[in-house]
């Protein structure tokens, strides 16, 4: 695992902040298994969280009139970004 997190952890973690249920605390739980240096950590998580957050605050700014219609979006969006990611991360290890 260790292997894994040092070519790999910093793309999972910055790529699957946005993703709903509990993925993303679970690669950060299994970067500290991994052992993974708390400077790449708080970079990669910080890369990941921050960009993010902005674009759910426009998320919600932008429908604040039709909160469901943010809620769907917020919720469907990164589902629907789970394949670009996952590529993204499958290009990062070859």
């Amino acid at each position: 695992m260790e292997t894994l997190f040092d070519r790999t952890g910093a793309w999972a973690i910055v790529l699957t902040r946005s993703l709903p249920y509990s993925v993303p605390e679970a690669i950060v739980f299994l970067a500290g298994l991994a052992r993974m240096p708390m400077r790449k950590f708080t970079i990669a998580l910080t890369v990941g969280s921050v960009p993010i957050a902005f674009g759910f605050a426009a998320i919600g700014a932008g429908w604040a009139d039709q909160p469901i219609l943010a809620l769907i979006v917020s919720y469907v969006l990164p589902i629907l970004l789970l394949p670009i990611a996952l590529y993204v991360m499958r290009l990062r290890t070859s």
